[in-house]
């Protein structure tokens, strides 16, 4: 599977239709929109997206880079 390296992001609440949206710019200049449905998705997002590497692989999955276990 394809995976992709997300390297900036926009998230952020639309009031008029109470809803979230996000979306990536990808390393290859594109975008990708995020389908975001409720507030705990929004906040988990933001939490995955905060890491360093993330990357965006074509079934849509989210995901940081290995990250070593602290003791």
């Amino acid at each position: 599977m394809t995976r992709r390296g997300i390297k900036s992001y926009v998230i952020g609440w639309e009031p008029g239709r109470s809803r979230a949206v996000a979306s990536l710019q990808l390393e290859d200049g594109s975008h990708h929109a995020v389908k975001v449905e409720t507030a705990a998705e929004l906040a988990a997002l933001a939490t995955i997206l905060k890491e360093s590497p993330v990357f965006l692989y074509e079934n849509g999955l989210i995901v940081t880079g290995w990250e070593p276990i602290k003791a």
